[in-house]
C-alpha cells in the first residue's frame, strides 16, 4: 500500500498479522512495483521515523510478486 501524499508518500508493507513496515526501496524497485500487490519481502529491520511518527522500517533485499 502506498500512503501519505506527494512528495511524502512511503510504501507500507501490512502483515497477515496487521503489522505495518516501511518498505525502504531501491529506485528500480519502486518503479517496478505496482499496488496492491501480495508480495514476498526479504530485507534488514530497523527503527526509523516516518512523517513525524516511530515506524518499523524494512530494507528490501528482495521482492517477489506472490500469485494470488
Amino acid at each position: 500500500m502506498v500512503r501519505g501524499a506527494e512528495p511524502f508518500t512511503g510504501v507500507v508493507l501490512t502483515t497477515a498479522d496487521r503489522n505495518s513496515y516501511v518498505l525502504t526501496l531501491t529506485p528500480d524497485q519502486r518503479a517496478s512495483l505496482v499496488t496492491p500487490a501480495r508480495l514476498r519481502v526479504t530485507g534488514r529491520l530497523y527503527a526509523g521515523e516516518w512523517r513525524g511518527m516511530s515506524f518499523a522500517h524494512l530494507e528490501v533485499s528482495t521482492l517477489r510478486l506472490l500469485d494470488e
